[in-house]
């Protein structure tokens, strides 16, 4: 999710983990969600809808199984420092759970 539109998503990203407050907003990637009526700006939404298609793709040239993913999304929230952080989650068939941290 980086530049659609004219514009980069972070950017909207940014403002609407500011204004949630400490809520994370989540973007969840498997199992697929449509979000056409939802909170995201048209430029989040439409990022989303083409990473959403890209994702297969990108697991299968790693050698990625999509089967085995029970749960993948971001999670996108301001501490209370200000700073954003962003959390990839995903979740294996067998019950694991991955996670991985970066502060914006």
């Amino acid at each position: 999710m980086n530049y659609v539109d004219d514009g980069y998503v972070v950017d909207d990203l940014i403002v609407m983990a500011r204004e949630a407050e400490g809520e994370p907003i989540s973007v969840q990637w498997i199992p697929r969600k449509s979000y056409e009526s939802t909170i995201f700006s048209k430029r989040v939404r439409k990022s989303i809808a083409i990473n959403q298609d890209w994702l297969p793709k990108h697991l299968a040239s790693h050698g990625v199984d999509e089967s085995i993913i029970t749960e993948m999304r971001t999670d996108i929230s301001l501490t209370p420092s200000h700073q954003i952080w962003v959390k990839a989650y995903l979740k294996d068939n067998r019950g694991k759970e991955y996670e991985a941290y970066v502060s914006y």
